[in-house]
């Protein structure tokens, strides 16, 4: 382990600051670690539409990595959003062993616009969750992912596939108060309960899985990173400010 926590983090460029590697970024640091950030998306967005995104070619994106990780050994992995099946295959080849990964699987943006299709889908089941500690979807790429409606058999089937942990979040779904359910080998371990705050947030789902994956590389066991990474971005939204007209960015406050 780094005597600073490093977390490599695969995710698209927001220029809204609010998502993406300026998420990761930004809550790495303030939980006391250091980001490598390598980008695997443009996107033309601000925080009412996402018009348009252009990936990394997947060529550039390979060369970057291996010589970042001939000089630095990260202690966990962050992915984000993957814009093609041959991305999420790169990043999967790239992956050390024994290094606790989480993943961030996103298949729309938060303005509703669809970011994945089927190869990308399958490429991430087949290449991506059997090399992952846990992944951390809302209810519709759950059930989206898992082939699934009833939340449970969605979380069976994508442990199933290879995941050890899913931890499904609740926000997508919620009216007064937001239910996120974590789910291991053995089905339903725990139900975190917290308020649904008012407004619409940008980045909480990036906030959320970078805390994780920084409280891994900390050495953290699996329970207690995602409870306080759970509390963190119920912190970081309460605090949360409004830069544009319509989604809220979380402020990712220090904490050490």
């Amino acid at each position: 382990m780094n005597e600073l926590p490093v977390v490599l983090t695969f995710s698209g460029l927001d220029p809204t600051g609010g998502a993406g590697l300026q998420a990761d970024i930004e809550t790495i640091a303030a939980l006391g670690g250091m980001a490598l950030p390598i980008m695997t998306t443009n996107t033309i967005q601000n925080t009412q539409t996402f018009l348009e995104s252009q990936g990394v070619d997947p060529a550039w994106l390979r060369r970057q990595a291996r010589l970042l990780l001939q000089d630095i050994t990260p202690d966990a992995i962050k992915i984000g959003l993957a814009p093609s099946a041959e991305t999420i295959e790169t990043i999967a080849d790239l992956i050390p062993e024994d290094t606790p990964v989480v993943l961030d699987p996103i298949l729309r943006s938060g303005t509703g616009r669809n970011l994945a299709n089927d190869e990308h889908i399958l490429a991430m089941k087949e290449r991506l969750f059997p090399k992952c500690t846990i992944i951390t979807p809302n209810r519709y790429e759950a059930r989206t992912l898992g082939g699934k409606e009833v939340l449970d058999e969605a979380a069976n089937q994508l442990i199933e596939n290879g995941c050890r942990f899913v931890l499904i979040t609740g926000a997508d779904e919620a009216d007064d108060r937001i239910e996120n359910h974590l789910y291991g080998i053995n089905g339903l371990i725990e139900v975190y309960l917290h308020e649904h705050l008012p407004g619409i947030f940008h980045g909480s789902g990036c906030t959320l899985s970078s805390a994780i994956a920084l409280l891994l590389a900390k050495g953290l066991n699996l329970r207690t990173a995602v409870e306080q990474a759970l509390a963190y971005t119920e912190v970081a939204l309460r605090s949360g400010h409004a830069l544009g007209k319509k989604q809220n960015h979380p402020r990712r406050v220090k904490t050490q």
